[in-house]
């Protein structure tokens, strides 16, 4: 399971590692079910400037979702493995994802 805020970069990384994995693997996002939510359903508030940019720049999501979500995905979550997004490429995180679950 890959987990974070909108544009946190999971959908990259997920792609990546079906790239990368021996095996097929599907993917399967929650943005999906967030859309299908009533608007006045969907958080919006702001921070959180790398994500938001990303948030921006997509255009398909609803702005705000980034900052709001970007530290309430993490709570109460115990991780077997973290990548900062931030300074780090889609296909190194997944490479390195890989290498601790092959």
């Amino acid at each position: 399971m890959l987990n974070g805020g909108s544009s946190s970069g999971k959908s990259g990384i997920a792609r990546c590692l079906q790239a990368v994995l021996p095996d097929p693997w599907l993917v399967f996002g929650v943005d999906t079910l967030i859309q299908a939510m009533p608007v006045s359903a969907q958080t919006s508030a702001a921070g959180i400037e790398f994500a938001a940019g990303r948030e921006v720049a997509r255009g398909d999501r609803v702005t705000g979702m980034a900052g709001s979500q970007a530290e309430l995905v993490h709570q109460g979550v115990a991780y077997d493995m973290q990548v900062d997004t931030t300074h780090t490429e889609a296909l190194d995180c997944a490479r390195a994802i890989a290498a601790r679950v092959r």
